[in-house]
């Protein structure tokens, strides 16, 4: 099953390190791309951060976007066809 918006508030810390790995990014370009701080993204990944459901939200939609697809139960996965390089916006495409 995937996860839908509503689902967005299950992205665990895992599922998130792995999208960014996926993507090749750095804690500091999900931050950016979902409008908050390094800290809180690397303070949810550590899992010593009970993250508020909009700050999960838009960490996951960030994720999304750039081309991360989350199927409950299984790791997330990259359908994307174009890279995206860490100076580039996702939305320069």
């Amino acid at each position: 099953m995937l996860y839908n918006e509503s689902g967005a508030a299950n992205l665990t810390p895992y599922e998130c390190r792995e999208a960014r790995r996926l993507l090749g990014w750095t804690d500091h370009r999900l931050a950016a791309e979902a409008h908050l701080t390094h800290q809180t993204v690397q303070k949810f990944e550590a899992g010593h951060h009970s993250a508020m459901a909009s700050t999960v939200s838009a960490m996951w939609r960030a994720l999304r976007d750039a081309g991360v697809t989350f199927v409950a139960g299984e790791r997330p996965r990259l359908h994307r066809t174009q890279p995206v390089h860490e100076h580039q916006s996702i939305f320069e495409w």
